[in-house]
């Protein structure tokens, strides 16, 4: 019998494709079955690792808790402002993301790279806009307001660790799909994003003056030994 895979299509690999499981002598191992990926798959430890990674700054005490809850107050009364400086830098890169496919293409047109290359280049890129698009409009169309999410968040972030020791694999998905995003696999290197919302209040465990301004969301990269 096979044991019950805990991220069943949860990871992508690099390029965008779905991740498959694979159980073999009592572990499950994920991989790509998408023609042309590398023959390489990965451990379900090494995706609880990277998990646990990811979710480790959420691992507060009573009095760091209070801290960041007096920081959310002060942050709620600056959103406004927090909104408008996040969607600025988010369209700046999207601008950036097209320049660079107009001159792929350009360069496809003159022949300086080959069509193969063009392929590969042009659907990372076209991934990275759609994701870019993704958080302008959920931002522009948001019905509650961040500081409410992180609320949420904080709330979630009291048990997240937990997530490494639930035997429920159906919590440890939930738990992990509403703390973190882009989460992907390329060759034997699991990577995982936190959420904007919950950067910010893991931004807000780090940092006990203010809150942040222009939040880059923190990538954790698993390499293996």
């Amino acid at each position: 019998m096979k044991p019950l895979p805990n991220y069943l299509k949860m990871h992508r690999i690099k390029a965008g494709y779905s991740q498959k499981e694979l159980g073999e002598k009592g572990h499950v191992y994920y991989r790509c079955h998408t023609s042309g990926c590398a023959p390489t798959s990965v451990r379900e430890e090494r995706v609880t690792e990277a998990a646990c990674q990811a979710l480790e700054p959420f691992n507060l005490n009573h009095y760091h808790q209070d801290i960041l809850q007096e920081m959310l107050v002060g942050f709620r009364n600056e959103w406004a402002g927090h909104k408008t400086e996040h969607l600025r830098s988010l369209k700046i890169h999207l601008q950036d993301i097209e320049a660079r496919l107009a001159r792929l293409t350009d360069a496809l047109i003159d022949r300086l790279v080959d069509k193969e290359t063009f392929e590969k280049r042009n659907a990372s890129l076209l991934v990275q806009q759609k994701e870019v698009k993704d958080k302008i409009e959920e931002i522009e169309q948001e019905t509650l307001a961040v500081p409410d999410r992180i609320q949420e968040f904080l709330e979630l972030a009291k048990s997240a660790l937990n997530l490494c020791n639930l035997a429920d694999p159906e919590e440890k998905r939930d738990l992990l799909s509403r703390l973190t995003s882009n989460r992907w696999v390329d060759r034997k290197n699991v990577v995982m994003e936190r959420k904007y919302e919950a950067e910010l209040a893991a931004k807000g465990f780090e940092n006990t003056t203010s809150a942040p301004v222009g939040i880059r969301t923190r990538v954790f990269v698993l390499i293996p030994h």
